[in-house]
């Protein structure tokens, strides 16, 4: 049933004047409460809309006995000009003043004794005045535990028969303790049991319906609590603040950080409202979890986890960097810190920047040249100059390679040179930008040979004046830098020897899993062969030195495979 249909059977139930019971179930923070308020606060202008003139609202969270419930009703009674208004002294004083009418027929003594209070004592003689009237029981799941479901369901029946009432019951029945015995007793007593389930899109316009201000980021909520599924008003209006919270620090950045920023804090956020239902924070932060695509791990995830990976390849959250880690945490104690904001955000920001960097250069490229036969070359080469020269530090070799060669055939080399000229002053500091084979070029294409020098060039004034002991310490964290491992295998058996006698403690160790890293590499380069091969000869000769060095010596694995190795390769006699 759509909420539409809900809310139209709300309608006639308040316009109808029969004694009846209205159930609405619904998940916790999806508004039934809201809606049921604002319904009956639209329909109590008219008598035609709203049959009953007086209206009492009892949530039961925490009451423990009917004597509590009746003293509630009889507390929170008001008149029908009242209802939609807040708390006035004047409601209570004639409820009072109704007690004591009913009172004058009876007894004096019982008069004199209701100014001082309404105990537990009086509680069912405040209940007398209860009759022909709207009820709204709400919050039935958070009753307290010796107030039973069924009791109060026997109550609401009795309201219902006796005393000529209608009655509403509001609740979250996947939360009921004793959900079975009420489900027993349910039809019984409820004339019509309706199910509110509004749509994440109808939940987040309840929400943020009455903020004031933040329209930059109503939208921009709207938009992902709708991917997520979010119906819980409650937990779009903690990360709504949450975003708020976090805006100003993010005022010196780009308009698509706080963008990344707030998706990250709305899926955060439903995970620690919501741990029951959303991903919790522990899958999140197990950057493995969700992005492995081997087949065994498919197949021993659970059913849930297969859905949040899905869930969250389609909100685009792919990965959990340090800066979304701080984002949890401030998620978690509610607030969040300049400082590390700012430390993470700048990184976020750059990525922006290369995004909006690379539209701009597509946007030229389409705009000037791929998609018009308009005789504009002035116009081709402008564009494209002053949106690289503007944003070069974002550009990839690429990028530099398909520019410099359109000003080449359109006869415009000056302003080509400018274009490597800057870029190789932008990337200078960027490991591993020059390097010729992360280029694509294609088979039609040849690359510009200026372009091919001024990277190679650029290469080599990159490269460090590393020592052969420096080489060796480097090698474990940079051991696929074609730069480290093509000048180290130039280094002889000699050095090999030397560096591995001559280092103990920490350091060797680094230097033997540097080399010994590759050894289940199925197809290593030339150079990669080449360190093996000499390292396993410069432990072989360290292995002579004694039995002890022997075992210490082949525990890596590199003396059998260059022994293997040497063994394998034809002598030039043969």
């Amino acid at each position: 049933m759509s909420t539409d249909d809900v809310k139209r059977e709300i309608v006639l139930f308040l316009a109808s004047e029969d004694s009846e019971v209205l159930c609405i179930r619904g998940n916790w923070g999806t508004g039934k409460t809201y809606s049921w308020r604002k319904m009956l606060a639209d329909a109590s202008k008219d008598i035609k809309t709203l049959k009953r003139d007086r209206y009492s609202y009892v949530s039961l969270f925490g009451l423990n006995s009917l004597d509590e419930l009746k003293r509630d009703l009889f507390h929170n009674t008001v008149g029908r000009s009242s209802i939609g208004r807040e708390f006035d002294a004047d409601d209570v004083k004639s409820v009072y003043e109704g007690v004591r009418e009913l009172t004058k027929a009876g007894s004096d003594v019982i008069g004199r004794l209701l100014p001082a209070g309404l105990g537990e004592a009086s509680a069912s003689l405040a209940y007398l005045t209860i009759r022909n009237q709207l009820i709204c029981i709400d919050d039935l799941e958070r009753k307290g535990k010796n107030l039973r479901s069924i009791d109060v369901l026997g109550f609401i029946s009795q309201l219902k028969e006796d005393r000529a009432c209608k009655i509403v019951l509001l609740l979250n029945d996947e939360q009921l303790e004793d959900r079975k015995e009420f489900y027993s007793y349910l039809e019984k007593v409820v004339d019509l049991n309706l199910h509110f389930a509004p749509s994440a899109e109808e939940s987040a316009d309840i929400a943020l319906k009455d903020v004031k201000g933040h329209e930059n980021i109503k939208p921009l909520v709207q938009e992902r609590v709708k991917q997520l599924g979010i119906d819980n008003i409650r937990v779009i209006r903690k990360v709504f603040r949450l975003i708020v919270q976090i805006e100003p620090l993010l005022k010196d950045f780009k308009p698509e950080v706080l963008r990344d920023v707030a998706s990250s804090i709305i899926l955060f956020g439903w995970s620690v409202y919501q741990p029951e239902i959303a991903p919790p924070l522990p899958f999140l932060k197990d950057k493995q979890t969700f992005f492995s695509t081997k087949e065994k791990d498919a197949k021993n995830a659970e059913p849930k986890e297969l859905a949040w990976k899905a869930l969250l390849e389609d909100y685009g959250y792919r990965y959990t960097d340090d800066f979304d880690l701080v984002l949890m945490q401030g998620v978690w104690d509610g607030y969040f810190n300049q400082k590390s904001i700012n430390s993470h955000a700048a990184e976020l920001n750059e990525r922006a920047a290369a995004a909006e960097a690379q539209n701009e250069l597509r946007a030229a490229w389409q705009s000037h040249y791929h998609y018009t036969f308009t005789n504009n070359r002035d116009d081709v080469l402008n564009a494209l100059y002053a949106c690289f020269m503007k944003n070069v530090r974002f550009y990839s070799a690429n990028d530099l390679h398909s520019s410099v060669k359109l000003f080449r055939k359109l006869d415009d080399p000056k302003r080509a040179q400018e274009m490597i000229d800057a870029f190789v002053v932008a990337k200078k500091d960027m490991k591993g930008v020059f390097d010729l084979s992360n280029l694509y070029i294609t088979r039609e294409d040849e690359l510009e040979q200026d372009v091919a020098d001024a990277m190679q060039a650029a290469e080599n004034a990159q490269a460090p004046d590393y020592t052969a002991d420096e080489l060796f310490l480097r090698l474990a964290s940079e051991g696929y830098d074609a730069d480290i491992t093509t000048r180290l295998a130039a280094v002889p058996v000699k050095d090999y020897i030397r560096v591995l006698r001559s280092n103990r403690g920490d350091q060797l160790g680094v230097i033997m899993k540097g080399l010994a890293q590759w050894m289940g590499l199925v197809n290593p380069t030339d150079a990669i062969n080449t360190i093996m091969d000499k390292a396993g000869e410069a432990l072989l000769d360290i292995a002579k030195d004694s039995p002890l060095n022997a075992m210490r010596a082949r525990r890596w694995g590199l003396i059998e495979r260059f022994e293997t190795r040497t063994s394998e390769t034809p002598k030039e006699d043969e």
